[in-house]
């Protein structure tokens, strides 16, 4: 079930975003194709296919990379359903990028002739519309708006200072399918419902395994031990309670202090829902260096080679890092504390799936550094014309931002009612990547992205043009809010 979502989430995610950004951009060219004697509309259109392909299909290119190699994050852990996942992120991906360089282009030249170029009317305010204006709001106080954006992001990650790791038991569980209704009758009528506790699988017979048990009494966590049972061929069981639930710290402590004093003379297993999550969390935070330093690398060396420079990919890994954070502050919120969760009919948990969580981030990263490239690859492109940054980011925020906005609103649209479904995970999974996608597209993209521009100005593209570009002029809308100034 969690690896058809991914794969359905992460194909809408990308087709819907690589279709709307050369759709449109094919409209800009093909409005700026001069109609010229003896040139049909068949050859308008083809070119401005290749322009398009030539610009944006480049962007296309490296998103579909960027997002694949993030996916691949998951492939190093040591656990199958995360493998199972991130090879079918990658496939996701993977076709989502060819179908847009290969399948696209072919449906314009079909069926380009009843998509108008961009208007004349748009073409002006496109040069001057409502993101731009917002570019110039931004770039008179950038510090502010870092400060401020921080700020926000800060107070959102707060409720992630709680964050726990839980299983998902029946309690959590909203449908009522058979093989749930028969688990609840399984605990109602044979007293299944206390506490299951840590359960000790021995080979040995049960009194053996009853006098080791009964050092675990002078442990802390412990809460009490159950009686020894032998169950067959020399294997016997008994259950050791800890104080607190299945997920708190005590019960990992009291898996890790067992696990600990293994007897010498026979052998145990330590089992159950405790057991369960220790390895779960402990898998996960042996394969997490490994899956990091694969993603960063791998996202650092395909915006380096895209933008010419060290600093703006750098810049973009710690602003997807800051907005990560948020969204893990959004999940402690909703499933923890339980703020809106009647809203999606979601169950408060003691913690967040811990799977889920590598799960969201992986995506949500991959998904906002889709959005960093549609719109860098579109202020890089004015730079390489011998624009200056600050213009380069007006023109670039003004071109993409409608486009970015409106992919986001599509895809927390495709994401939105996963977060109502039956099932927890799923409803994390869809609230995490909403929440990713909407602050992305808006608090990153919108204004932290061309605050932080116009502040390191030439120095966004060190060391390529930095010592090339003459230095930004400082412009006189800084200091003044009168609108005439910005003219240099």
């Amino acid at each position: 079930g969690t690896i058809m979502t991914v794969l359905t989430l992460l194909g809408l995610g990308l087709s819907i975003d690589y279709g709307l950004l050369l759709v449109t951009r094919y409209r800009e060219e093909l409005a700026g194709v001069p109609d010229e004697p003896g040139v049909s509309d068949t050859d308008r259109r083809q070119l401005a296919i290749g322009r398009t392909w030539a610009t944006a299909g480049r962007t296309v290119l490296f998103s579909g990379l960027t997002v694949a190699t993030a996916m691949t994050g998951l492939l190093v852990f040591n656990d199958r359903q995360l493998r199972a996942i991130g090879a079918a992120g990658v496939a996701a991906a993977a076709l989502a990028l060819l179908v847009a360089i290969t399948l696209t282009p072919a449906l314009l030249g079909l069926f380009g002739g009843k998509i108008s170029a961009t208007s004349a009317r748009n073409q002006a305010a496109s040069s001057s519309g409502k993101f731009d204006r917002l570019a110039h709001t931004v770039q008179r106080r950038p510090l502010s708006v870092i400060v401020g954006a921080g700020l926000l992001l800060a107070v959102l990650a707060v409720p992630a200072l709680s964050l726990r790791s839980s299983l998902v038991g029946l309690d959590q569980v909203n449908v009522n399918t058979p093989a749930v209704l028969a688990a609840k009758l399984v605990e109602t009528r044979f007293d299944q419902g206390a506490p299951a506790g840590i359960l000790i699988v021995a080979r040995t017979d049960a009194a053996t395994l009853q006098q080791w048990a009964e050092h675990a009494r002078s442990y802390p966590q412990t809460a009490s031990v159950g009686q020894a049972q032998d169950v067959s061929g020399g294997v016997s069981t008994v259950k050791i309670f800890q104080r607190g639930s299945a997920s708190g710290a005590q019960s990992q402590e009291l898996v890790q202090t067992l696990r600990a004093h293994r007897p010498t003379s026979f052998t145990i297993y330590v089992a159950g829902d405790s057991a369960t999550l220790y390895d779960v969390k402990r898998l996960i935070s042996t394969g997490l260096p490994a899956a990091a330093l694969i993603i960063i690398g791998a996202m650092l060396a395909l915006l380096a080679f895209m933008t010419r420079s060290i600093v703006v990919p750098i810049k973009a890994i710690l602003m997807n890092i800051v907005s990560m954070a948020a969204v893990a502050g959004v999940l402690v919120a909703v499933f923890q504390f339980g703020w809106g969760a009647r809203l999606i009919e979601a169950p408060v948990m003691s913690g967040l799936v811990p799977g889920v969580l590598v799960l969201v981030f992986v995506m949500g990263f991959g998904l906002s550094m889709d959005y960093e490239l549609f719109l860098l690859g579109r202020i890089k492109e004015y730079v390489d014309a011998g624009l200056a940054t600050d213009e380069a980011v007006r023109r670039g925020l003004q071109h993409t931002g409608r486009t970015i906005t409106s992919a986001a609103l599509l895809m927390a649209i495709c994401f939105i009612p996963f977060a109502f479904a039956s099932d927890v995970v799923t409803q994390q999974i869809g609230v995490g990547l909403t929440a990713a996608v909407v602050l992305d597209a808006t608090l990153v993209r919108c204004l932290l992205l061309p605050a932080t521009m116009t502040v390191l100005g030439r120095w966004n593209w060190w060391p390529g043009r930095a010592s090339q570009q003459k230095p930004d002029p400082q412009p006189i809308e800084l200091i003044s809010p009168r609108r005439e100034s910005v003219e240099v």
